[in-house]
């Protein structure tokens, strides 16, 4: 296996993990901390859910316009990392 499908993998798994951790939280912070009705947290989580469709498909466009798919990851991940 080559050893970027390693890495990419690792990387997929650790942010993966992470990602995780927060959004099983995140409900009860954001209505219980914050004070939103699960209405208006039913709103945010759709709109976030949205523009993660959005941007998932504007990498892949680009992933593929550009042939460099190695990169548009690398800066994919590099940008939730950095967020």
């Amino acid at each position: 296996m080559p050893r970027v499908v390693v890495v990419l993998g690792l990387v997929s798994l650790i942010t993966d993990v992470s990602s995780e951790m927060v959004t099983a939280v995140l409900p009860l912070f954001a209505t219980l901390a914050l004070g939103l009705t699960p209405l208006a947290y039913g709103m945010l989580d759709g709109l976030y859910q949205g523009a993660t469709v959005l941007v998932r498909l504007l990498g892949g466009f680009f992933a593929d316009r550009l042939r460099r798919p190695k990169l548009v990851a690398g800066a994919g991940y590099a940008l939730g990392a950095a967020a």
